[in-house]
């Protein structure tokens, strides 16, 4: 019977020990949860800085050309405006789509279309302009070098693009890689 009542409280201290250690554990975990749950929040009034309908953020910035580019100049006739990268493929892929269909189409139809600005996000003058130069892209594009103004569009996946009316609202946000028709639909939707 002794050595039963040592098996039995033995027993006891082993589960009150494992007890112990879940709810010690179960704490940290939650500590460690808890920041992630508010992010998740913060994650989506992040991605939703500014919504269909609404005026497009102010922003300044430099095109490669070294020339500034606000957007008060884009005001008066529509935009697109694309957030891309470098080391992206489908911001490159979205690229060569865009620069291939401006290339196709004669310059009088041109001037009846929307205005097309790449901004490059977080990255250096000489990366982008060796990028354009080897792919021999005609597109204007602007740095956001130190990405503000994706943070102020709420970039989180690259590319997005941003269909915008002659006075700065946007009209269609698209994130991903369109096809040539996709992106001359998007592009009528604003002319309209």
């Amino acid at each position: 019977m002794h050595s039963s009542v040592k098996i039995i409280l033995t027993g006891l201290i082993i589960v009150i020990c494992i007890v112990v250690l879940l709810r010690v554990s179960g704490i940290y975990f939650s500590e460690q949860i808890s920041p992630l749950i508010e992010n998740k929040d913060s994650e989506e009034e992040y991605t939703n800085k500014f919504m269909v309908g609404e005026e497009i953020p102010y922003f300044s910035l430099l095109l490669l050309s070294g020339e500034k580019v606000n957007k008060t100049d884009l005001l008066g006739y529509p935009n697109v405006i694309m957030f891309w990268s470098t080391w992206n493929s489908s911001s490159v892929d979205q690229m060569k789509i865009v620069d291939d269909y401006f290339s196709s189409i004669s310059p009088s139809k041109e001037s009846k279309l929307p205005r097309f600005i790449a901004i490059n996000s977080q990255e250096s003058k000489p990366v982008v302009e060796n990028l354009m130069r080897r792919g021999n892209y005609n597109i204007d594009v602007l740095l956001d070098i130190n990405g503000e103004i994706s943070n102020a569009y709420g970039i989180r996946t690259l590319p997005t693009t941003f269909f915008i009316n002659s006075e700065g609202v946007l009209v269609e946000k698209y994130i991903g890689t369109m096809n040539v028709e996709e992106f001359i639909s998007k592009m009528e939707n604003i002319i309209r």
